[in-house]
């Protein structure tokens, strides 16, 4: 975790000046991951994302996967 926070913290970063694909690109590394430790900080950034890139329909659609994901674990 020590190694991915600074990444993370670069993908906040690049939302914050209007880069919304980075934290996008990263969320859905993390993703298709599928290490189940990791959800909330995917959950986080695609969130982010969807809602800035004006889908919050994908971010109400990954909340649900995630949720069902952390059930069956």
């Amino acid at each position: 975790m020590d190694k991915l926070q600074p990444i993370i913290n670069y993908a906040n970063i690049a939302s914050d000046e209007c880069d919304f694909g980075t934290g996008f690109e990263l969320g859905i590394a993390i993703f298709s991951d599928g290490n189940p430790d990791l959800h909330r900080i995917c959950k986080q950034l695609l969130v982010t994302a969807y809602n800035l890139l004006r889908r919050p329909q994908f971010a109400t659609i990954i909340k649900v996967i995630l949720s069902n994901l952390n059930i069956q674990r």
